[in-house]
């Protein structure tokens, strides 16, 4: 369960409700662009917004609707949704050493996604290891190859212009 923020959280937890409510969208990485805050805090505030009734728990899609109309926030008051004053709420959102159970899921989901592109970038540099070997066994010099490779990777101008800088560097030494 998400903890609802309190003292110096509050502010930035009624900035999110006021920003979430007035634009009726309930996206994570909105809230993270609007109040210029990292993803974890975003996500904090938004399950904080659930609990408090503010926007609806997370569909199969991971979208969430806003519970609540600009109207409300008067009435209700901005900071004030029922759930603030329950006195069993967690603090996790209070303790920055505490990750909410969104937050390990998302962090775990950010390395499983990591370790697989890295394995994924093992295999392919294995393959272009197996490639060069080839084109060595058929005697093409390797070495002349990854530079042919580097260069090919370049803009056309951009090699033209340090190659005649380049002319112009031995020229001047007199290397050509």
């Amino acid at each position: 369960m998400a903890a609802i923020p309190t003292h110096s959280a509050l502010d930035l937890f009624q900035e999110a409700v006021k920003i979430v409510v007035g634009e009726q969208n309930a996206s994570t990485s909105h809230l993270q662009r609007k109040l210029q805050i990292g993803y974890n805090s975003a996500a904090t505030l938004i399950e904080a917004m659930e609990t408090a009734g503010v926007v609806s728990a997370a569909d199969h899609a991971g979208k969430r609707s806003v519970l609540y109309a600009v109207e409300d926030l008067a009435a209700r008051g901005v900071g004030s949704p029922p759930i603030l004053n329950d006195p069993d709420r967690d603090a996790s959102f209070e303790n920055p050493d505490v990750m909410t159970a969104a937050a390990q899921g998302r962090l775990r989901t950010i390395i499983e996604r990591i370790e697989k592109l890295e394995e994924e970038k093992k295999a392919i540099m294995e393959d272009i290891k197996q490639v060069f070997a080839e084109a060595k066994g058929e005697g093409y010099d390797v070495k002349v190859l990854r530079k042919v490779v580097r260069i090919r990777k370049q803009d056309k101008a951009k090699r033209q212009e340090e190659e005649a800088i380049l002319d112009l560097y031995l020229s001047a030494l007199g290397e050509v």
